[in-house]
């Protein structure tokens, strides 16, 4: 499907302080949440990313990312302008797809556009309290939607899907509008300093044990950054330092906890014993 130029709108999105113009019809389809996340004018252009799709004559591609109506097929040419900020698909128009209406398509352009900000999506949740971020690290199933739900009391500012961005010493998380459960309500503009980060696992038992750096980025690169095995050179090369200066400066730990018993005494006891 071809839509004339005249026929797109542009709305600009506002993830981690990274903003992406995007050309489109309408809202993205299956993530309603992109609306609260809409800035009202572009803060600065300069610092913003742009997201394009040009309609190409090819025939269907094999490879997607996804299935379904979120799919993009990734063997389309995808350009990055790192110098003028510009993320361009070559969309196959037998894929049927509005140019740029596609959730996985800006999912990925964002999580480029924060390697080149010194930023990563991760696979997490993020608690805050007094101020300070708590990272649950797992894949689909660990539990952190569960963990983050034990936190109720606190500010959670995602369950699974949340960007990390260094700013001069420090590492901040922000929300992002990706498969955010309903217990994350209103926290669209909240970020917070990174205290501590954990891999967890449902257990009989509540139990923390510090990792050490090395073992953290392994883990870290192996399966909780989003895109990584996407990701081409030199911004790979950017995430890899983000990463690395990440695990040297967060402590990381493994946490065991079960569906049924706060485990927060215990977490901040380690954190604090730590120190």
């Amino acid at each position: 499907m071809t839509l004339a130029k005249d026929s797109l709108r542009e709305i600009i999105l506002n993830i981690a302080d990274v903003a992406l113009k995007i050309k489109c019809e309408g809202q993205p389809r299956s993530c309603r949440a992109f609306k609260k996340f809409t800035a009202e004018r572009c803060l600065s252009v300069k610092d913003t990313w742009f997201l394009d799709s040009i309609d190409i004559n090819k025939k269907g591609s094999k490879k997607k990312l996804s299935r379904g109506a979120k799919s993009f097929f990734f063997d389309d040419p995808v350009r990055i302008d790192l110098e003028n900020k510009r993320i361009t698909r070559f969309h196959s128009s037998d894929t049927r797809q509005a140019p740029a209406l596609n959730d996985r398509l800006i999912t990925y352009a964002y999580s480029q556009a924060l390697s080149a900000e010194h930023g990563m999506l991760l696979h997490a949740a993020a608690v805050v309290k007094d101020k300070r971020a708590y990272l649950f690290l797992g894949s689909s199933g660990a539990g952190k939607s569960t963990a983050a739900s034990l936190c109720a009391k606190y500010k959670i500012i995602g369950d699974d899907v949340v960007a990390v961005k260094r700013s001069g010493a420090s590492y901040g998380v922000f929300p992002t509008p990706w498969k955010q459960a309903p217990f994350t309500k209103g926290a669209e503009r909240s970020k917070a300093e990174i205290k501590a980060f954990f891999f967890i696992r449902k257990s009989s038992r509540v139990s923390f044990k510090p990792i050490p750096p090395e073992e953290a980025l392994k883990r870290m690169l192996y399966s909780h950054i989003h895109f990584l095995v996407l990701t081409r050179r030199p911004l790979l090369d950017d995430i890899f330092a983000t990463a690395s200066g990440f695990v040297r400066d967060i402590p990381a730990y493994d946490m065991e906890f079960t569906r049924d018993d706060d485990f927060w005494p215990e977490l901040e006891e380690a954190v604090d014993a730590r120190r």
